[in-house]
């Protein structure tokens, strides 16, 4: 069984459930964060992006 996962977007905490959407739009800051079990992300752009301008802030694993 898939959990729920936790999308921080802008100060807003948001429990996210299998099949829900969430539109994160450019230049806002988010956050998505798996709980210990399975769960199943698809992200999807529109438009003209280049992974190249990706900003992070921080992770567990030192990107930034």
């Amino acid at each position: 069984m898939l959990e729920p996962a936790v999308v921080y977007l802008k100060n807003k905490k948001i429990k996210v459930k299998e099949g829900s959407i969430i539109n994160v739009h450019k230049n806002t800051l988010h956050q998505i964060i798996a709980p210990k079990k399975k769960t199943r992300l698809l992200e999807i752009a529109f438009g003209d992006f280049d992974e190249n301008d990706i900003i992070r802030l921080s992770d567990k694993y030192g990107r930034k």
